[in-house]
């Protein structure tokens, strides 16, 4: 009865707080006092379920900011400082204020502070625009600051997920004092567009399951308020509400965060402006008593503040049951000595000379500070044993606390198990192997170790169910009785409470040998059969014995049949061709006696050395050759009557792999060609070898300088032949045209690929020479007499006095230097001027070919002039003409006819019209005119000698006509000036 009553004393509190080995005692128990568990919601939003708030008042760095509308609020300056809530006016003008008493926080979600989530994902914002991240070790304590203080600018930050994944608790607020109803909670969230649940905590920071969750979707109050950095579009919403609508049984003592949907933002607990907040004293003890095991003033707070006694009045309103526990004036709670245990309850009230109050309950726990033990019960599955199934002292108690091995003396005082079950000197319980199935019961004590009178004893009941053994019988099948060794394990498929055996638990024992002799099973379950049994079928019985209870067994049957069986490998002679695989039937010519021959038996003992294997189904093995390898080879397998590889035969393989023979020879027709010129190759191909060949790959990449001009047959489209098939014996050549295009010694090389067989074949060496041509040249001015500022012309003839054409022949002319080039009379070739080098290029001309050039130039300056012309061809053409080159030599005579004249000036400059370089013409005739056209002077062959006698200055024209040597007329006119 003593423990039904501490049990109601200590409210449960201990045994809702940790695991005990009689809840389902506590949990019928707790659904008698408290009912079933509630599982309902209450959803807040600016409209439902919360508190109105009609004025909200900040400080801001000393300064204060009123707001007095939910909406159309700007975000006060500076913008990275605190923006402190200093109180909050609700309806009827009542005036609330943020708690004193900061929270803890407890029970982070397991991805904070680890590296599954980025590190920005969760963190906390500050007013002065830095940030703590989850991985931070700064991060709890952070949040323990912003959830103590109600700065909107600072709050926790969710990302977007991967953070704290949606529906699961983010941290737990857990309180020092109890929550009280009367009091408020301010959720403030940014952008006020996140769902946020919270869940009532106990003081053991349990869920209380019979309150209701809070389910906050909606905000009342936009404050306007952002941060500077942290997503300043958008600000903090807040929403009011009360404690009270969590409708606890259980006093509140903290509140679990859950992260519906990434909220951002902060919970703070707000008080009236005097709050009276409940106190607890637990564990009193009732013999000694107590002074002062409490202050009714330390948690009570006044406009915001720690309460100052002085500024309230103190007043009982429901007293203590009893005069043994009594409230003082100031504040402090006594407990007398010998105070009956129980829970003792009082109500009271302070007050302000304003007229405002709060009322709190005060409860003090006092218990008998006894050891208490409590039973406990194992139930075992077998008889094998184990250690520290429990620990008696689990669910005891000293003094209302845990019971320890430091605490308590701990003594056994009765045992019937012989010794199987022992106590430990640390409470725990061990069954030693080996106990045998039955009900067992151990009496423990436990002492206070300061004061041993005080004792109390429980008992430990302890029930070992039976080990079940099952033997599954064995059969075997046909057995070849020409072997001996390990037949298989009859342990294998035997059963322990249902559960395989192990060797360590069970033994094999072999009763009837059905008459043959030499038969063994070993203890581990392993039938071994010797040579020499005759044949038959055979039945042999055994026992599964429990090692540590031998008189629990089970009985199991062995069946086999024995039989004389015949096994033999053959060996097989292939024949394959060089890189060419092979599948060879190894095992259709071996022989059993006994069903066929186990395929999964075949192994090769001995691989070849020039070659790989590969096994395939059905004993087919494909040996594959190296590459390019032709010769012998070997290799060795074994087939097996069983898989267990006891009796086995052995056979060798052999294979000749015959080798490519093919026989080459490449010859080209001539041994030098000009360019231009042809030369023809032969590919000859011979197959010597003993089977035919397919798929013969010829390529023959021609040398630089060589231009192929068709092949016999066609070439494929990349350039090759394919042979498709070349009979063993059989010949066949291929034939290439090629075009010598560039000089020097040509080398030609034939490719033959069959599969990975490769060879080659190198024709004699062709030398490619210059093409021979005979290209002359010659030049004339015809010897015509030449005068200072005439034009005349050269002819250049070049001719192609040989057989073949010639191209890109390249024509210099070296023009004097006291003549100006005018152009091409005629053709012009596109000629090029450097300096006095006048070039181009003939692209082609033909054999007797002859092309003429004339080129009109001006005399420009006296004397000797001598024109240079020659030839040139490319280094793949040879000019053999002995006319590569020729000159013109000619004279440019004087000739100068003046503009003015001075007859009035005798002073043996210009006194008459003369022309210099006339008396070198053959004939002379000039005529002079004056302005109207009139003939003023005439003269045949004229000697320099007309000085404008008679005639006035002015200016004249003249009429200039000379015939040369060549009888060649030229006419020249102009104007003279005349003064005098």
């Amino acid at each position: 009865m003593k423990r039904l009553i501490l049990l109601v004393q200590l409210g449960l509190d201990f045994f809702l707080r940790k695991p005990i080995k009689f809840i389902p005692f506590v949990l019928l128990f707790c659904f008698a006092i408290f009912g079933p568990v509630s599982a309902q919601t209450v959803t807040v939003t600016g409209t439902e379920n919360n508190i109105l708030i009609e004025e909200v008042r900040y400080v801001i760095e000393g300064n204060e900011l009123i707001q007095t509308s939910p909406d159309g609020n700007e975000n006060p300056s500076p913008a990275d400082v605190p923006v402190v809530i200093s109180s909050i006016k609700i309806s009827s003008d009542k005036v609330i204020y943020a708690t004193t008493r900061d929270p803890s926080v407890e029970n982070p979600n397991p991805v904070i502070g680890s590296l599954d989530v980025r590190a920005e994902a969760i963190q906390i914002v500050h007013s002065d625009n830095t940030i703590t991240n989850h991985r931070d070790p700064e991060f709890l304590s952070s949040l323990e600051t912003v959830v103590s203080t109600p700065d909107i600018r600072s709050y926790w930050d969710i990302n977007g997920q991967p953070s704290i994944p949606q529906g699961e608790a983010f941290v737990d607020l857990e309180y020092k004092d109890q929550v009280v109803t009367s009091g408020y909670l301010l959720f403030t969230e940014r952008n006020g567009n996140s769902a946020t649940d919270f869940i009532a905590l106990d003081k053991a920071g349990n869920p209380i399951e019979s309150a209701k969750i809070i389910q906050v979707r909606g905000y009342q109050w936009n404050t306007g308020i952002n941060h500077v950095s942290n997503v300043p579009t958008q600000t903090q919403y807040m929403v009011l509400f009360s404690p009270a609508i969590f409708e606890s049984a259980e006093p509140i003592f903290g509140i679990r965060i859950i992260a519906v949907n990434e909220p951002d933002g902060k919970l703070v607990f707000f008080v009236n402006a005097i709050s009276a907040t409940p106190d607890l004293a637990e564990r009193v003890n009732s013999e000694l008593g107590a002074e002062g095991v409490l202050n009714v003033f330390d948690n009570d707070e006044l406009n915001g503040f720690p309460l100052n006694p002085i500024d309230v009045t103190l007043e009982t309103i429901t007293s203590f049951p009893i005069g043994n526990v009594k409230l003082n004036l100031d504040g402090t709670v006594d407990v007398a000595p010998n105070t009956p245990p129980g829970e003792y309850k009082l109500v009271y009230e302070i007050s302000t000379g304003g007229g405002d109050s709060d009322q709190a309950e005060v409860t003090i726990e006092v218990i008998e500070y006894i050891p208490l033990a409590f039973d406990d019960s194992i139930d075992l599955d077998d008889s094998f044993g184990k250690d520290s199934v429990l620990n008696v002292l689990d669910n005891d108690l000293l003094n209302g606390l845990p019971a320890l091995v430091e605490n308590v003396n701990l003594t056994t005082v009765s045992n019937n198990s012989g010794g199987k079950i022992v106590l430990t000197d640390d409470g725990s319980i061990d069954i030693q192997e080996g106990t045998p199935a039955g009900d067992y019961e151990l009496v423990y004590q436990i002492c206070d170790k300061e004061d041993p009178g005080k004792c109390d004893q429980a008992k430990v009941t302890i029930t070992v169910e039976s080990t079940v053994l099952v033997a599954v019988n064995d059969d075997f099948g046909p057995i070849n009785l020409n072997r001996a060794g390990e037949l298989g394990n009859v342990l294998d498929n035997d059963l322990l409470n249902n559960e395989p055996v192990t060797t360590d638990r069970v033994n094999a024992v072999l009763t009837d040998n059905d008459g043959l002799t030499g038969v063994t099973l070993s203890e581990d379950g392993v039938l071994e059969l010797p040579t020499g049994l005759p044949e038959g079928d055979y039945v042999l019985m055994y026992d599964l014995v429990e090692a540590i209870n031998p008189t629990n067994k089970d009985q199991g049957e062995i069946r086999f049949s024995l039989q004389d069986v015949k096994l033999e490998a053959k060996a097989d002679e292939v024949v394959t061709n060089q890189n060419v695989a092979i599948d060879i039937s190894i095992l259709d010519n071996d022989f059993t006696n006994v069903g066929a021959i186990l395929e999964e038996t075949l192994l090769i003992t001995e691989n070849p050395e020039n070659g790989s294997i590969a096994v395939g189904v059905g004993g087919l093995v494909t040996y594959t050759p190296d590459i390019n390898f032709s010769g012998g080879d070997t290799f060795t397998y074994e087939i097996c009557e069983n898989t267990d590889r006891l009796f086995c035969d052995q056979a060798k393989v052999s294979i000749l792999v015959r080798p490519i023979i093919l026989e080459l020879s490449k010859t080209s027709n001539v041994s030098e060609i000009q360019i231009g010129g042809i030369v023809t190759y032969t590919i000859s191909l011979t197959n010597n070898s003993e089977f035919d060949l397919t798929d013969i790959l010829v390529s023959d990449p021609l040398p630089s300088g060589l231009l192929n001009m068709g092949t016999t047959p066609a070439q494929s489209t990349d350039g090759s032949w394919v042979i498709a098939a070349l009979a063993a014996g059989q010949s066949t050549s291929l034939q290439l045209e090629a075009m010598g295009v560039e000089r020097g010694e040509k080398i030609n090389t034939a490719n033959i690929n069959i599969g990975e067989f490769t060879d080659l074949v190198i024709a004699s060496p062709v030398e490619v020479i210059a093409k021979s041509v005979d290209i002359s040249v010659s030049k004339t001015s015809f010897g015509k007499a030449i005068y200072e500022g005439n034009e005349f012309e050269y002819e250049i003839r070049i001719t192609n006095n040989g057989a073949n054409s010639a191209e890109n022949v390249q024509v210099s002319d070296q023009l004097p230097t006291n003549v100006v080039f005018i152009g091409f009379t005629g053709t012009d070739p596109g000629a090029t001027l450097s300096g006095n080098t006048l070039s181009w290029t003939i692209p082609t001309i033909a054999a007797s070919q002859e092309i003429v050039y004339l080129i009109k130039v001006q005399a420009s300056g006296l004397g000797t002039v001598t024109n240079t012309v020659n030839v040139a061809v490319p280094d793949d053409q040879d000019n053999n003409s002995a006319n590569q080159d020729d000159s013109d030599t000619n004279q440019i005579i004087r000739f100068f006819v003046p503009n003015v004249i001075t007859p009035g000036n005798l002073d043996g400059k210009n006194d008459t019209f003369e022309i210099k370089g006339i008396e070198a013409f053959a004939k002379s005739s000039l005529t002079i005119l004056n302005r109207n056209g009139d003939h003023v002077f005439e003269s045949e062959d004229y000697n320099n000698d007309w000085s404008a006698p008679g005639l006035n200055a002015g200016a004249y024209f003249y009429v200039l006509v000379i015939t040369d040597n060549s009888g060649d007329e030229q006419t020249y006119k102009g104007w003279v000036q005349v003064i005098k």
